[in-house]
């Protein structure tokens, strides 16, 4: 009921039907993503086994699932599911591997270009750096991680593998279709796609006005 009220109001109805908003369907998968992983939470509260299965196993494809189809809406989803296997690792009291995820998540989003949405990539400086140390501290903890809490480790492991697979499984599509527009390869581009517009930064828009204002003197 609340959502049919909320789904009524005019400014939803005018994203909805005139404006084609695509939010507002990545916030329905978002919450119903949500609402599967409680599921997963208090499910795992009653078992102990390493390999999930029965009603875990389900929760855990359907999150997947779900990561997958939102990321195909917005690649702003990718932010839910770093957060989500996060909070898998958390909810294992797995400390040092919830600081390697943190970690090996900042580097991904740093090579894929997440950071390049702004425009202001160009700017920052050692990016390169800062993405291999990212991952090289992120693998230590992980392993560190492995050494001391062996069991948390692989339970949290398998939860993330298996919510990672689906959701690269329904989001490969994409993948596939972003590679074969590409002349040469390029992993952000495989997965963020071919840019609407022309393909220019700033550097060049600054260096064609001073060379137009060059000519006109």
């Amino acid at each position: 009921l609340v959502c049919a009220l909320v789904t009524a109001t005019p400014a939803i109805e005018n994203q909805l039907f005139v404006e084609l908003k695509v939010d507002l369907a990545l916030l329905f998968i978002q919450i119903s993503t949500l609402i599967v992983f409680m599921k997963l939470v208090s499910s795992s509260r009653t078992t102990n086994e390493i390999i999930p299965k029965g009603a875990q196993l389900k929760f855990l494809i359907l999150i997947g699932i779900l990561c997958g189809f939102g990321l195909g809406i917005k690649l702003i989803n990718m932010f839910l599911i770093l957060t989500l296997v996060g909070m898998i690792w958390w909810s294992k009291k797995n400390f040092l591997g919830l600081i390697g995820i943190l970690f090996i998540s900042l580097a991904a989003l740093l090579f894929v270009g997440i950071d390049d949405l702004s425009g202001l990539r160009s700017y920052h400086l050692h990016l390169d750096i800062l993405g291999y140390s990212a991952i090289g501290i992120g693998f230590i903890c992980l392993i560190m991680s492995f050494v001391t809490n062996r069991q948390s480790f692989l339970k949290s492991a398998i939860q993330t593998s298996i919510i990672g697979a689906f959701a690269l499984l329904l989001f490969s599509p994409w993948i596939i279709k972003n590679i074969s527009e590409q002349t040469h390869f390029s992993i952000r581009s495989s997965i963020m796609g071919k840019s609407p517009g022309p393909d220019i930064s700033a550097k060049q828009i600054i260096r064609t006005y001073k060379d137009q204002k060059k000519k006109g003197e």
